[in-house]
């Protein structure tokens, strides 16, 4: 609602390839799953042990990736420093899952947390591929209106068939409730828009990734302030924040 008199007076226009439309229905059916999935589980684990488990969908999204086109990673044959790069990225995220899963609560949480990354691991690459089909400005909030509309399309539509009715109860013209909302979706959309931008510039998605993987070390300093204590194992967790990071920069050549 908030971009549509941007869009009344003509500022952006909307663009004219279905396709387009489509990729923006699609991100919106799997982003709703897994900002859900995220949410609850942030609530129920803390938000700190979720982030930090969210590099997770960046491995998820690079073997996708190695699988669709081989040629990602054969490319890099003749530079044996990024293969070697790669290897220990790999090794180094296996090594810190294997200690992740002597935490009970963090083996609970990754396995909770394991659908809804492989549903957001999608969404990358047909983000970039909706920038890369549009205009620069319009494409960009194109994007989050079309997605915002389609994501609360699908809201309502699996609300009506749930027997649970979360959607409809939930007191939306509350005080404290339009307060949160309103504040989340400033933060929200500074997050879409510049996402989108960084898409549009970049050769590869993957240095987007690397500074959104950033998330889980505010969080922690945050953590930290509030002198809030995990009853998780962190170090393992942020063993794997850094280890997808150094295979993001290894392969974003």
């Amino acid at each position: 609602m908030a971009l549509l008199p941007f869009f009344l007076n003509g500022m952006f226009t909307l663009p004219d390839s279905s396709l387009f439309y489509l990729l923006c229905f699609s991100v919106g059916l799997l982003a709703t799953y897994g900002d859900i999935k995220f949410l609850n589980l942030s609530v129920k684990y803390g938000g700190g042990l979720v982030s930090r488990l969210s590099p997770v969908l960046v491995l998820i999204s690079f073997s996708i990736w190695v699988v669709i086109d081989p040629n990602s990673i054969l490319k890099y044959q003749d530079q044996p420093i990024i293969i070697l790069s790669i290897f220990i990225a790999l090794m180094g995220c296996l090594f810190f899952s294997l200690k992740l899963n002597k935490c009970n609560i963090t083996k609970s949480a990754f396995l909770s947390l394991l659908p809804a990354l492989i549903a957001l691991a999608i969404t990358g690459p047909l983000n970039k591929h909706a920038m890369d089909i549009s205009d620069l400005n319009s494409g960009v909030f194109s994007y989050i209106l079309l997605q915002s509309i389609f994501m609360v399309f699908v809201l309502l539509v699996s609300d009506m068939v749930s027997s649970k009715k979360e959607i409809f109860n939930v007191k939306i013209f509350d005080f404290n409730n339009l307060k949160i909302g309103f504040l989340m979706m400033i933060i929200l959309a500074g997050i879409g828009i510049s996402k989108n931008y960084s898409m549009s510039f970049t050769d590869n998605p993957g240095y987007v990734n690397a500074v959104m993987l950033l998330s889980p070390i505010w969080i922690s300093i945050f953590y930290k302030a509030i002198k809030h204590k995990e009853e998780s194992d962190v170090k393992s967790a942020m063993g794997i924040v850094f280890s997808v990071m150094i295979l993001i920069l290894a392969t974003s050549n």
